[in-house]
């Protein structure tokens, strides 16, 4: 059987190649870069790369440089942006209370040379899940157009539309290279925290920083990536997780006190009744 094939705007995917050509010039100038020069570099028309400069600032991906007008620098010079990292593998899915399909639903198609996927909703299953897979890192900026494919495969096979909060990511490992630096005297560190993992170790060309996290989290959760650091949105994570510990804990104690008020009611029945059948003799 022929794989279906998906529909995708080429006017998006211009644009995010282009800014990962932007990002790719500006990451070799440290002391900043204008848009005349990137043109010039990449090929791209001026008013196309002065454009993509302002989204990719509005995104966290630059920044106006503090002195110099017009002159665009990369965040990660500065700090430890999450923007700047990559993943090779990830899963997408969405968990539904009902089974979604009485016979077995697959979709396998590429995006040109970004990445590749694979879409599985079994037979009975209340989990619809899509593996992604790309030879080169895929800048973590751009997973939100995966998740636009997710959803579109969703409404257009299953009917369903789905929000940031229902699109679920696990087996995702977020990773940075540095070439021509290398640990001495160990090969690997590691550190361990209750939701991720972070690894430093060597790699052939160079060192590498890698985050893995351990639990799955939804695409809202994502975006807060996108503005605070993989630390701030772990304590985000855990305080979601407490808040629905202490929600159950209520549900329980509500319960309790249902019942804890039930057995007075009818102890006081009870005592009633002696009372009036004591009161006949």
């Amino acid at each position: 059987m022929k794989p279906k094939q998906l529909k995708v705007s080429t006017k998006a995917l211009k644009a995010l190649q282009n800014e990962k050509k932007i990002l790719d010039v500006v990451r070799e100038y440290p002391d900043g870069a204008y848009p005349k020069g990137i043109a010039l570099q990449t090929g791209i028309n001026h008013n196309t790369v002065r454009s993509a400069c302002i989204r990719l600032a509005e995104k966290g991906g630059l920044k106006i440089h503090p002195v110099h007008r017009g002159m665009y620098l990369l965040v990660d010079n500065d700090g430890h942006g999450v923007f700047s990292f990559g993943f090779h593998n990830a899963e997408l899915f969405y968990q539904s209370e009902t089974p979604l399909v009485e016979h077995q639903l697959k979709v396998e198609n590429s995006l040109n040379s970004l990445f590749k996927y694979r879409f599985i909703a079994g037979v009975e299953s209340k989990k619809a899940s899509m593996r992604l897979s790309t030879k080169y890192p895929f800048n973590i900026s751009s997973l939100g157009l995966a998740v636009e494919i997710f959803r579109r495969i969703m409404e257009k096979e299953l009917g369903i539309i789905v929000s940031d909060k229902e699109v679920w990511i696990s087996c995702i490992e977020f990773n940075k290279d540095y070439p021509n630096l290398k640990l001495e005297g160990v090969n690997c560190i590691t550190w361990d925290e209750m939701i991720s993992q972070f690894k430093l170790y060597n790699k052939t060309k160079g060192l590498r920083e890698e985050y893995r996290i351990k639990i799955p989290f939804n695409y809202e959760w994502m975006n807060k990536l996108f503005n605070n650091s993989f630390a701030t949105a772990e304590s985000m994570a855990l305080m979601e997780r407490n808040d629905k510990k202490i929600d159950s804990i209520i549900k329980m104690i509500n319960k309790l006190n249902m019942k804890v008020n039930w057995l007075c009611d009818n102890s006081h029945k009870d005592n009633k009744m002696k009372v009036e059948k004591s009161s006949l003799f």
